[in-house]
C-alpha cells in the first residue's frame, strides 16, 4: 500500500495525536490552576472608599465627641488612601448628601457639597431618601462629572398618563482596563414613609432590582456588582435583606459602623454577597475596603477599616477657597425665617430671682455653655447648627446667629420648661392679683412645664447629633430640685 508523501505513517500519527492531547490537557490544567478565564481580567487589588450621610455638612460637625468630618478632612484622607493603594481605587457615597429641605440655605449647602464631591472625583453617589425630598428632578440638577448620581429605587410617574415622567440613572458602570464594575444605588427595604416627601416612596421592588442586575450583567458585560444604599436598619436585618441579592458581590448598607470597627476575612469565611456596614453619618468617617480578587472577579480576601475624620486630620488647603465661599454663602440673609418667632421667652437670667438654686445648677451644665461650644468650634456661621444651641428656636431648620437675642444664646431654663413670660405673669397675679381682686386676663392655670419628658430632649438629642443618647442616663446630668 502506498501513502502520500505528506501523510505520516500510522505510528507517527499516533505519536502526534498523543502529543497534541498532552499539550491540550496541560493547557487546561494550567488555566485551572491560575484561575484564568476568557474575558477581561479583574484588578488583583481593589480599594473601595465610601462615605455616608453628609447631609450638607461641608464643614465639620461638632455636636457629639468633638468636630468630625468636613470636606477638607475628607479630601486629605481620600488622597492619602488613593496614593497608598496597591491597585485600583473606587470612591462611593451611600446617599443623603443633602437634607432634602428646599430652603435656600439647604440648597446652597447641597450645591457646595456636590461641587466638592465632584472635585474629589466620586465614581458613584446614591440618591438617598433625604435627597429625594426635593421636588421632582431637584436632585438630578446636582448630577455632574465626578458626582454621578444613581438610583434604581425612585421613579416619578405622571399622575395623568400613569407613565414614567422622570427617573435617576439606575446604575453607574466603571471600566478598569476592560473589567466592568456595575454600581447600583437603591433604598432596599429600610424606609419610613412618614419621613419621605410627596411622591418620594420607592417604586422599585426587589424582583425589579434583581432584573436590573441581570440586565447590566447580560447587556453591559458587567463582571461584578456593588450595591450602595442608605439602608440604615440594624446589621443583622440588613445582612438578611442583603442575602436576597445574590447577584451583587458587595453591598454597603445598615447602621453606621463604630469608628474602631475592623474586619478581615478570606476564603470560606467570606459571605456572598459581602456585607459592609456604612461609614459614620454626616461624613464623619471614611470607610476603606481592600479587596484581593481572582482574575475572574471573585473575592479571595478583604480587610475593612474606618478612618476617624476628627480634628487631628489635616485640612486640605486645596479646599480653602471653596470653604471660604461656602461660609460666605450660608451667611447670606435667610429667607422664610421670621426675625422673632419665639413669643414669651425672656431668658434664663429672668428665672434667677425666684429660682436661684436651680439657676446655679443650670450654670454648671453643658446646656449653659451651648452657645460658647459653637463659638469655640467656629460654627456660629453654620446657621443649621444654631437652633439646638439656643432657647426657643429648636423647631427652626436654620437660623443665622445674628437673629438670636443675646438672652436666648444657650440651652436655658425655657428650653425645657417653656416660655417664662406667661409663667411669670401668672405667678405675679397669684401673689398680688388675688389679694387686690385684680381680674385674671389669661388662663387660670400656670402654663409652665414642670416635668418635661423625653420628647422635649429628642428635639436635639438624636443621632447623629448625639449618638449615645440614653434618656435615663443623660437626664441625671441636668436634674435639679
Amino acid at each position: 500500500m502506498r501513502y502520500n508523501s505528506h501523510m505520516p505513517n500510522q505510528p507517527a500519527r499516533i505519536f502526534l495525536m498523543k502529543l497534541l492531547l498532552t499539550i491540550i490537557l496541560g493547557t487546561i490544567f494550567a488555566i485551572s490552576q491560575s484561575g484564568c478565564i476568557p474575558g477581561p481580567v479583574a484588578p488583583e487589588h481593589l480599594r473601595i472608599l465610601f462615605t455616608t450621610d453628609t447631609q450638607g455638612n461641608f464643614t465639620p460637625c461638632g455636636c457629639s465627641g468633638g468636630p468630625r468630618g468636613g470636606i477638607q478632612a475628607r479630601s486629605t484622607a481620600v488622597h492619602h488612601e488613593r496614593e497608598s493603594a496597591p491597585g485600583a481605587v473606587l470612591l462611593l457615597d451611600t446617599g443623603n448628601f443633602s437634607t432634602g429641605f428646599v430652603t435656600d440655605i439647604e440648597r446652597t449647602k447641597a450645591e457646595y457639597v456636590t461641587r466638592a464631591m465632584a472635585q474629589l472625583n466620586y465614581d458613584a453617589v446614591n440618591v438617598g431618601r433625604f435627597d429625594v425630598r426635593r421636588p421632582r428632578g431637584g436632585v438630578l440638577s446636582f448630577n455632574q462629572p465626578g458626582c454621578p448620581l444613581t438610583s434604581a429605587g425612585y421613579t416619578y410617574l405622571n399622575n395623568e398618563t400613569a407613565g414614567e415622567e422622570f427617573s435617576y440613572p439606575s446604575s453607574v458602570i466603571v471600566d478598569i482596563d476592560g473589567f466592568k464594575i456595575g454600581i447600583i444605588g437603591a433604598p432596599m427595604d429600610d424606609l419610613d414613609e412618614s419621613r419621605l416627601g410627596f411622591e418620594n416612596e420607592p417604586t422599585t421592588t426587589g424582583p425589579e432590582l434583581l432584573n436590573h442586575m441581570k440586565s447590566i450583567i447580560g447587556n453591559e458585560n458587567v463582571q461584578i456588582i456593588i450595591l450602595i444604599t442608605d439602608n440604615s436598619m440594624p446589621w443583622d436585618n440588613a445582612r438578611l435583606t442583603s442575602s436576597r441579592f445574590k447577584l451583587a458581590s458587595i453591598i454597603i448598607a445598615g447602621q453606621s459602623a463604630p469608628l474602631n470597627h475592623t474586619e478581615s476575612k478570606s476564603g470560606e469565611e467570606i459571605s456572598h454577597p459581602v456585607f459592609i456596614p456604612r461609614a459614620q453619618s454626616w461624613g464623619r468617617s471614611l470607610g476603606v475596603l481592600d479587596l484581593e480578587m481572582s482574575r475572574s472577579g471573585g473575592i479571595k480576601s478583604y480587610s475593612l477599616r474606618y478612618i476617624d475624620l476628627n480634628e487631628d486630620v489635616e485640612k486640605d488647603p486645596a479646599f480653602d477657597g471653596m470653604t471660604a465661599e461656602y461660609l460666605a454663602a450660608i451667611d447670606a440673609p435667610a429667607t422664610g425665617i421670621p426675625e422673632i418667632a419665639q413669643v414669651g421667652y425672656i431668658g434664663s437670667a429672668s428665672c434667677r430671682d425666684c429660682h436661684l438654686h436651680e439657676f446655679e445648677t443650670w450654670e454648671n451644665t453643658r446646656h449653659a455653655e451651648a452657645w460658647e461650644t459653637l463659638e469655640s468650634l467656629d460654627r456660629l456661621r453654620e446657621s443649621t447648627c444654631i437652633p439646638c444651641h439656643t432657647t426657643g428656636y429648636t423647631a427652626s431648620e436654620s437660623l443665622p446667629s445674628r437673629m438670636v437675642p443675646y438672652e436666648l444664646r444657650a440651652v436655658g431654663c425655657e428650653s425645657c420648661h417653656g416660655p417664662g413670660e406667661p409663667h411669670k405673669l401668672f405667678q405675679e397675679w397669684r401673689l398680688y392679683g388675688e389679694l387686690t381682686g385684680e381680674d385674671r386676663v389669661v388662663d387660670e392655670t400656670d402654663p409652665i412645664i414642670r416635668w418635661p419628658d423625653e420628647s422635649t430632649c429628642v428635639q436635639c438629642h438624636i443621632p447623629p447629633h448625639d449618638e449615645g443618647w440614653i434618656y435615663n442616663t443623660k437626664i441625671q446630668r441636668v436634674l435639679h430640685d
